[in-house]
This record gives structure tokens, C-alpha cells and sequence, in this order.
């Protein structure tokens, strides 16, 4: 009786199996939170990239919602959103959101132009495939491109 081992494989299995488990639902998770955070990435870069060409905020904000539609519906999370503006930057000044290239003057401590440039944003709120396997957060991606 003491060396009877019938069952031992499925009490290994038992104590195991939770661990694993807990292991692939953790993979899952960051490898899907990746994929997430790629995707916005690229929407954000393909924006920008048309910005080099454009600085019309309208075809802007077109190619953004467009690029976003052609990501279909997140994996895990809330829809996708993203905004397209223009701001003028001065160093040692606050940042002018949704100035117009008329309004970006002489910056009053260097003596130079204020620099324009289009900020291309994309945001999702994750959640995680399974509640209490991470946390939900914002993933966000913002690039500036230099209008003049």
C-alpha cells in the first residue's frame, strides 16, 4: 500500500494545471495589450506621415477617422478615438491649442517665430480579457509633426 502511485499523475496535474493556467491568461493579456498598442501606434504614424504632405486639419482628421474605422472594433477595450490639431509652441511659453498659422508672431523671449506644429493623438481605454488579470488603463499615442 505504501508504494501504490495510482493517481499520482492526476494529483500533479491538479496542483500544476492552476499555475499554468494563471501563467497563459497573464501572456494572453500582454501579448493583446501589445497588439492594442501597435495598432494605435501605426494609426497614429500613418496620420503624421500624411501630415508631411498636408496641413489641411480637415483631410487630416479624415485620414485619422478613416485609418481608425480600417481597425474594426478593439480587442479588449472601449472604441478607438483620436483628434488631429494645430498649436504653436515658444519655449518658456504655455503651448496655443488650435492656433492659427496667422497667430503664431514673434515668441517674446527668444525674438523668434513660434514653432507650428500638428499634434495627431490616438487613445483606447484597455480592459483586460478577464477582470483581475491586469489592470484597465489608457493607451495613448501622440506625434507632432512640424508644420513650418
Amino acid at each position: 500500500m505504501l508504494r501504490a502511485d495510482d493517481g499520482a499523475a492526476a494529483i500533479e496535474f491538479a496542483l500544476i494545471a492552476p499555475v499554468v493556467l494563471l501563467l497563459f491568461v497573464a501572456m494572453a493579456n500582454l501579448g493583446i495589450r501589445a497588439l492594442e498598442e501597435a495598432r494605435i501606434n501605426q494609426v497614429t504614424r500613418e496620420t503624421a506621415e500624411t501630415a508631411l504632405f498636408t496641413q489641411n486639419l480637415t483631410t487630416l482628421a479624415a485620414t485619422l477617422d478613416a485609418a481608425i474605422d480600417d481597425l474594426g472594433n478593439p480587442i479588449s477595450g472601449t472604441a478607438y478615438t483620436g483628434t488631429v490639431s494645430l498649436i504653436c509652441v515658444c519655449p518658456g511659453q504655455s503651448e496655443l491649442v488650435g492656433c492659427s498659422s496667422s497667430q503664431a508672431a514673434f515668441c517674446a523671449s527668444t525674438g523668434l517665430p513660434w514653432e507650428v506644429v500638428i499634434e495627431v493623438s490616438a487613445a483606447l481605454d484597455y480592459r483586460p480579457l478577464l477582470p483581475g488579470f491586469g489592470q484597465e488603463t489608457g493607451l495613448d499615442s501622440v506625434l507632432r509633426v512640424q508644420a513650418r
